[in-house]
């Protein structure tokens, strides 16, 4: 009754159900080829109809004093004793908060006073209070009050005494989650320029004007005087309630629930203009190394976003890209600037011999850190940051710090500070679910950044301790502190910077070679950390220490080594060629010398981050200092070769009338020569291996560089792929072939993939022939628009298929018919008619020719089957109907029933497919079998239905 008296008679739940039953239908009726541009006239009835609703409920309504007393009386019922009753007024409570808004302001006295009562004595109440600034969904009330309302009520939930009872607990958790996803603190002051000013008043000077008079100087002024106070109440009120929180914190004893959540409260409160207190500061800072878990994860986030608040701007200067280039580009010539290396961009390379060694060479304006800039156009201005003696002051003696930054100061200052810092820091969470803390690492970026090298030389000796101890958790809080570290050191000047690295890259050289299975990947989110948006001139030192190859142990510590190498290149690869080009040439020394799979793995994802910058484009470019993928294939498929030979110089190609004893003879009793021949039967197994699995990497989505060159390895692997006695060559062949067929392929390098495909079809080895079609069949389907735009290269797919049908393995013939199928079905073979007439001609030359007029029966036999795979390659074509040439194939077909096998079978299995993808739709007025003549339909029934046992 409350509920129509209050509504009306538009309820918006009733509104809600039947929007959602509107969406249901609108979905059942939907045409998704056409999307929404046409709909059923019932249901863009009833969308007008529920839009005309919308705009009545919409209107503004007053609120009267019957209004409001209708929502005292069901915040009543609310907060009542019954849970159905409390259930359905508190819905009905956020039906009235959005018709009338704001109208929660009514009832938020009470909700105080309900929460400063005994919760076990009015546990109804309290619960209720809690679930209704839980609502309404996506607007909840705890979260839209002002802040002269969210001072009161804050800090009332925080003081609200603890309830064991786990509904109220969970309510209480739901309360704090819901402020930190919705709750988004308003802009504490508001600043109307003099822009905006003349713009409003110029309103009235066209049409339509405003209904309301122009307002006059006075009004203008007296309107920002009143915003004047607006922005002072909204700062003090903000000021406000981050102190009654505090005061809360400190001075109440509340329970550890209520403590984190204030806590939380003032996370949420953080405002990028508005600096937190000196007292505030102190607290949090301390909260770092308190005992509890979860109050020194709040307190991480909550000091991160202090220094942030406290980073000091830093200059930028405008440059002149054309001196730094030494190039005299034009203005109009600028404009057809191609993407790559070109010369007017070689100054952003990293150069060895240029690499700032002195201050005066540091402070040169030439670093660009930005990773984009340069590689395609150049910026109209470009910014790059000034020295740094133009930048804030780092010494402490000299600078003049706030209130809160002395409190910062004076905490990481003090050793026993950092020591438990740390500790708490280096303990282990959650085994085996721990990640790299980006948080962490922002949070000592912040502290370096803001106040330099001085707090450095805490941290030192726990660095060494943790990378040293070979502990999971020790070794990620070591990579997030070194990452933070580099990171705050962006604008400091040479001297400190000098220093860093120095006391640094002993610390980073222990780490790789302390690396373990479980801290490799932090280590390579370490180094991509430090790289990351940096110019690799700046960072010299940490690229030439991951370039360096002394002498490794085991395995997995080169693999280790070449990830973190990886991941940090991987930052600037385009900028880093003259070190991709130095990793390149050490690792064509390793592709040969690379016994384990590991290892082979990681070199051909390595092999892919040196070739990223390899790409094609619309220009010609002989640039040398970009490593060519074509210049390493060049190199390795000499190599390669000797597996072809190897391959055909297998034991069962021996002379049959060689005699046992003659092979007894023959065996190398000198166990050095037989290890030394079978390593070099295992060298360029291995190089192949390693280059199946660059070629994957490389040809995967997230990559893609495809290149011509792949072509020249396509026999090889063919070759290789059905290996039986390498179980990972294999499987690494099968991978590449997939990943190689599946990729776009240009159309100016069709001609090479298409040539190199009807190559292998024509190999001895009849598993590699078998292989080419299986490629065949995926690259055409994966580029038939390209393919079937050249006459020559669809030419050139039917006769590699039909050449392969006549095959004198049956394995081969087989597949060849299923390819051919594949093709018909999608109208690649676009001639039908001639090609099955060609397939006619030769069925009935066969058949009319014996075995010695062809002078070999098993040629006889061999063609006649492949004539017949492709007239069944016809019905193959066709699941799901029945063309009008395909009834004639049936009777051909019948001719070949008491023909040698393995035709009969071939017949009976495609005659066995047809009946059961035409079963359903075969027999109606529009079925498959008014498509058949009668005396067709006795040859089909004859074919398909064995003779009787007694016939």
């Amino acid at each position: 009754i409350w509920t129509s008296l209050l509504l009306g008679k538009i309820r918006l739940r009733e509104r809600d159900g039947r929007r959602k039953g509107f969406l249901a239908i609108k979905k059942t009726f939907e045409d998704r080829l056409v999307g929404n541009k046409s709909h059923i006239a019932s249901v863009i009835m009833d969308r007008c109809d529920i839009q005309h609703e919308i705009r009545s409920i919409a209107q503004s309504v007053a609120l009267t004093e019957t209004h409001k007393r209708i929502i005292f009386e069901l915040f009543t019922l609310a907060v009542g004793r019954y849970a159905d009753v409390r259930s359905k007024a508190q819905a009905s409570l956020f039906s009235a908060f959005k018709t009338f808004p704001y109208s929660y302001t009514l009832i938020m006295p009470r909700f105080i006073d309900i929460l400063r009562k005994d919760t076990e004595e009015h546990h109804d109440a309290y619960k209720g209070v809690l679930y209704i600034l839980l609502g309404p969904q996506h607007a909840p009330i705890i979260t839209q009050g002002d802040l002269d309302i969210l001072t009161s009520l804050w800090p009332a939930i925080v003081l609200s005494k603890p309830s064991e009872k786990l509904s109220v607990i969970r309510l209480k958790q739901n309360i704090v989650d819901t402020i930190s996803k919705y709750f988004c603190l308003n802009t504490l002051e508001l600043e109307i320029s003099d822009t905006c000013s003349t713009a409003a008043q110029a309103l009235w000077e066209h049409f339509p004007q405003p209904a309301l008079l122009q307002p006059d100087q006075n009004e203008i002024e007296e309107g920002a005087w009143n915003l004047k106070q607006l922005n002072q109440s909204n700062l003090k009120a903000y000021s406000n309630l981050l102190d009654e929180l505090l005061r809360c914190i400190l001075e109440e004893s509340l329970h550890w629930r209520h403590r984190l959540m204030a806590m939380t409260f003032i996370r949420d409160l953080v405002h990028p203009n508005q600096v937190y207190s000196a007292k505030l500061v102190r607290y949090f800072l301390q909260a770092l190394i308190h005992d509890s878990l979860q109050e020194r994860k709040i307190a991480t986030r909550v000091v991160t976003f202090m220094l942030k608040q406290q980073k000091r701007k830093h200059l930028k200067i405008t440059i002149d890209i054309h001196n730094l280039s030494n190039e005299s580009i034009k203005e109009g010539k600028s404009q057809n600037i191609m993407p790559g290396i070109r010369a007017d961009n070689s100054w952003l390379q990293y150069n060895y011999e240029t690499r700032p060694l002195t201050a005066k060479q540091w402070d040169e304006s030439r670093y660009v850190h930005q990773p984009y800039i340069g590689y395609y156009v150049w910026p109209k201005i470009l910014e790059v940051y000034a020295p740094s003696s133009q930048q804030p002051c780092l010494d402490p003696e000299i600078r003049e710090l706030t209130d809160c930054e002395r409190e910062i100061y004076s905490f990481f200052d003090d050793p026993q500070n950092i020591e438990k810092l740390v500790n708490y820091f280096s303990l282990e969470e959650k085994k085996g679910k721990d990640k790299f803390s980006t948080l962490r690492c922002v949070l000592f970026k912040g502290v370096f950044r803001n106040h330099g090298i001085v707090h450095l030389k805490h941290f030192l000796p726990h660095l060494q301790r943790l990378v040293m101890d070979k502990h999971e958790s020790s070794q990620r809080c070591a990579a997030e502190i070194a990452a933070g570290i580099v990171r705050g050191a962006k604008h400091w000047p040479f001297q400190m910077t000098f220093d860093l690295w120095q006391a640094l890259l002993p610390i980073i050289r222990i780490a790789i070679a302390n690396l373990t299975e479980e801290t490799v990947i932090d280590w390579g989110v370490c180094f991509a950390t430090m790289q990351q948006h940096r110019d690799p001139n700046r960072h010299h030192w940490l690229l030439e220490c991951l370039m360096e190859d002394p002498p490794l142990k085991d395995s997995f510590v080169e693999c280790g080594r070449l990830y973190v190498l990886q991941s940090a290149l991987n930052q600037q690869s385009w900028r880093v060629m003259e070190l991709l080009q130095r990793l390149l040439v050490r690792l064509e020394n390793r592709l040969l010398t690379n016994p384990f799979q590991n290892v082979r793995e990681r070199l051909g994802s390595v092999l892919v981050t040196i070739f990223n910058a390899d790409l094609r484009f619309s220009h010609n470019t002989t640039d040398i200092v970009i490593p060519r993928m074509q210049t390493l294939i060049d190199k390795i498929v000499p190599k390669l070769e000797q597996l072809k030979k190897d391959d055909i110089d297998k034991p069962s190609n021996l002379d049959k009338d060689e005699t046992l004893l003659e092979k007894v003879a023959n065996v190398s009793v000198d166990e050095s020569k037989e290890t030394s021949r079978v390593e070099e039967q295992e060298t360029p197994i291995r190089l192949l291996k390693t280059v199946c699995k660059w070629i994957t990497i490389s040809l995967a989505p997230s990559q893609y560089i495809m290149s011509p060159g792949f072509y020249q390895i396509f026999p090889i692997i063919c070759q290789l792929e059905n290996s039986e006695a390498d179980e990972e060559l294999n499987k690494s062949c099968l991978r590449t072939l997939a990943t190689l067929a599946q990729a776009f392929t240009l159309p100016e390098d069709m001609s090479i993939a298409l040539t190199a495909v009807k190559k292998v079809s024509e190999h001895s080895s009849w598993s590699a022939r078998f292989t080419s079609l299986e490629f065949l069949q995926v690259l055409v389907f994966h580029n038939m628009g390209i393919i079937l735009s050249n006459a020559l290269w669809t030419n050139c797919v039917k006769d590699t298929v039909l050449h392969l049908l006549e095959d004198d393995r049956l394995e081969v013939r087989e597949k060849a018919s299923q390819v051919l199928g594949g093709l018909l079905h999608c109208t690649f073979i676009t001639d039908h008619e001639q090609l099955l007439a060609t397939r006619t001609r030769l069925q009935k030359k066969n058949n009319s020719n014996n075995s010695d007029a062809l002078g070999n029966k098993n040629d006889a036999i061999r063609i006649r089957h492949g004539g017949v795979l492709g007239l069944c390659a016809f019905i193959h074509a066709h699941p799901y109907d029945v063309p009008k040439y395909v009834p004639s194939v049936f009777e051909h077909l019948g001719l070949h029933m008491n023909d040698p096998q393995p035709i009969p079978m071939t017949i009976r299995k495609t005659l066995s497919d047809f009946k059961r993808t035409h079963y359903d739709g075969w027999t109606g007025m529009r079925g498959h079998a008014q498509c058949f003549t009668e005396e067709q339909l006795a040859v089909l029934q004859d074919l398909t239905v064995p003779p009787s046992y007694y016939a």
